[in-house]
């Protein structure tokens, strides 16, 4: 019986090179044709779901690029491969280099099953898995197509339905776009009886898909069926509603205005078999206006759904915090907060936060070893690429901070008294100068040896566990697990996490939905659009990137960031310059958003890919046992990106079978 349905559903195998595999499952076996799955309102919804079902897993550390490809975070390798990050045989491998054109590896075209490559220790089947975003892309046009025809349906559910259908489908467009470049634009499913030579699809200009994405977008915007929230946030949270909608259409317009396809010169050569070029390589500062406008209304949007930017205000058997606890609650609630989290415009996938979880907890005493594999295994090392770019407790970057002694921030010394909430206690430890003086995101986000971590454990902030991660220690390389870089990640643990013993699962209601998109997120963006559409930066650029600088515990002294610069920086009018503020809302982006699976997309889009992902991946030394040799930065993988690592090639067998489709260069 699915035979049929297969049929009806996918005609012609166009941008899919695999056989038909089980897209489908979620539609009931005694169902003979496409007209009955929209017989009911039942089977609409299972329909509607198989469309949300290939939202790419965004917290799998083996399916999302941003988690592993790039620069930010990085894992011990040992000899024993059952422990190389649970057999980590894809992220991993393409961050060094070992992604090709005949197999890709995350290949979102095609879709794949990676069973072969044995990285189902720990994730189960689903992790081999990748579904080909155009199966999905066809999924959403059927279900557009037919669900008008639903009898037992009111007219505005039906609406609001095929509009979460249509922004479905122009967020697997735009991730394409992201990740292959130009695509073909696939409005409408294929016919079955067109004939091979019309089935043929061409990639198209760039402008184009966006302007076809975007009319999607506005299409489902405009129908006003989008709700603007939902009030069962707990159990519809990831639902297509306005303000994600909104959101979608801000990234496609920035990722549009950005570098990558605006002015891009070193691809002006990259054209289609007909010789029309995919990027146009004259800067257009409209793009930029259109994208300000866009992410403008999508933060009006999010606020009039009551989303906001974070303020922890749990209380628990009588937890009373600090100022300084209660910044870094905020700022990591901002991330992991499962239950009411204002900063959440978008996220998914619970069940692989859950992993991701397992993967990036530090043990912090003896039981929390003995709980390995099921919870603290340590292995999601945050990299010395990415810490050098928070900022000093003055906030500007560390290299520019004139109080701050940059020639020597690999020395030890005692733990100063400003900063003393943050580390040890015992006065008779030294710590490396680069850990000290820094802002408040550097202690909220990151975990490291000597370092204080809050918990729910912790009744008083004062008592709060130490991180020792020296080789012979609860967290060091003794251990089968560990952080080869001497960060981890302790943006992703929610601060209610607890070792309960005995337990099997002691993570519970501690998981929470993994962001794709966030409020900062918006407002970052914004700054970045307004920056690019005006000669230099005014009010309404600072208007943007303040709120995320302010709610970070930055500016307090000076009351704003132009203010700080002028104080602070060796470069004091940085901020009055449209390059300077372009440097300036980019380093922002890094600090605010490390480790959300941003950074990865931004440094291409942006074009610096090279520049920063060419660096050597670096971190302490992790068998070190002593403060002198512990303390040692260490270059741990000498990482390598070429131009052609800018777009995921085409698997070489998809190029057979369509013969307008072209390669991407290099590959």
């Amino acid at each position: 019986m699915k035979r049929i349905i297969y049929s009806a559903l996918f005609a012609v195998s166009v941008f899919v090179g695999t056989s038909c595999s089980d897209y489908l499952d979620i539609v009931p076996d005694n169902i003979p044709s496409i007209q009955q799955v929209f017989d009911t309102r039942e089977n609409a919804f299972k329909m509607l779901y198989t469309c949300y079902d290939y939202l790419p897993r965004t917290a799998n550390v083996f399916q999302n690029p941003a988690l592993l490809c790039g620069d930010e975070n990085w894992n011990p390798e040992f000899v024993d491969p059952n422990f190389y990050y649970y057999r980590n045989k894809s992220t991993v491998l393409i961050a060094k280099g070992q992604l090709n054109a005949t197999d890709p590896l995350l290949n979102y075209w095609d879709g794949g099953d990676y069973s072969n490559l044995d990285q189902k220790f720990g994730d189960g089947n689903e992790s081999t898995k990748i579904k080909s975003l155009w199966a999905g892309i066809r999924n959403c046009n059927t279900f557009i197509d037919n669900v008008d025809e639903v009898p037992d349906m009111t007219k505005e559910e039906r609406a609001q339905w095929k509009a979460e259908a249509q922004v479905l489908k122009a967020y697997y467009h735009y991730y394409l776009l992201q990740m292959y470049g130009p695509i073909p634009f696939m409005d409408k499913n294929l016919d079955i009886s067109l004939p091979p030579e019309e089935v043929q699809r061409e990639r198209e200009p760039v402008d184009d898909v966006v302007a076809k994405i975007v009319k999607v977008l506005d299409e489902a915007i405009n129908s006003n069926s989008l709700t603007s929230t939902y009030a069962a946030r707990k159990n519809e949270l990831g639902r297509i509603n306005l303000p994600i909608a909104l959101a979608i259409k801000a990234k496609v317009l920035v990722l549009a205005a950005s570098p990558i396809f605006n002015g891009n010169k070193k691809f002006r050569n990259f054209k289609n078999s007909a010789g029309v070029p995919f990027m146009n390589p004259e800067l257009s500062v409209k793009k930029w206006q259109d994208a300000a406008d866009a992410c403008k209304a999508a933060i009006k949007a999010a606020h009039d759904a009551s989303l906001d930017f974070y303020t922890f205000n749990q209380k628990f058997n009588g937890l009373s915090v600090n100022d300084t606890t209660q910044l870094e609650l905020n700022l990591r609630g901002q991330f992991t907060e499962n239950n009411n989290n204002t900063e959440l415009v978008w996220g998914v996938g619970r069940q692989d936060v859950q992993r991701l979880i397992y993967y990036a907890s530090c043990p912090l005493y003896a039981l929390q070893i003995s709980a390995r594999p099921l919870g603290f295994n340590n292995l999601h090392g945050a990299t010395m690429n990415v810490v050098d770019q928070f900022y000093s407790d003055h906030g500007v970057p560390i290299e520019e901070d004139k109080t701050y002694d940059y020639s020597k921030r690999f020395s030890l010394i005692p733990v100063p008294a400003k900063d003393h909430f943050y580390f040890n206690s015992d006065t008779a430890i030294k710590v490396p100068y680069y850990n000290t003086g820094r802002e408040p995101r550097f202690y909220a986000y990151l975990g490291f040896d000597q370092g204080k971590y809050f918990s729910k454990e912790i009744p008083n902030d004062d008592n709060s566990y130490v991180i020792h991660s020296k080789a012979n220690d609860f967290a060091g390389a003794k251990n089968t697990m560990f952080s080869i870089t001497g960060y981890t990640c302790k943006k992703l643990i929610p601060w209610n996490r607890e070792w309960i013993l005995n337990s099997t699962d002691n993570i519970g209601e501690t998981i929470y939905f993994f962001p794709i998109i966030r409020l900062s997120d918006l407002y970052l963006m914004c700054a970045e659009a307004l920056n690019e559409s005006k000669t230099q930066p005014d009010d309404e650029v600072y208007q943007y990137i303040q709120p995320i600088r302010t709610k970070a515990g930055l500016d307090k002294e000076t009351g704003d960031l132009v203010q700080t610069w002028a104080k602070y920086s060796s470069n004091p009018t940085k901020p009055t310059t449209k390059e300077g503020m372009r440097d300036i809302i980019r380093q922002e982006r890094m600090v605010e958003l490390a480790f959300e699976g941003q950074r990865y997309w931004d440094l291409k889009r942006w074009m610096l890919a090279e520049e920063y992902l060419n660096k050597p991946i670096r971190g302490w030394n992790a068998y070190g046992t002593t403060e002198s040799d512990y303390y040692l930065e260490t270059y741990i993988y000498q990482r390598k990106f070429a131009t052609k690592d800018y777009f995921w090639p085409i698997r070489q067998k998809s190029l057979d079978s369509n013969h307008k489709l072209v390669q991407n260069m290099g590959w």
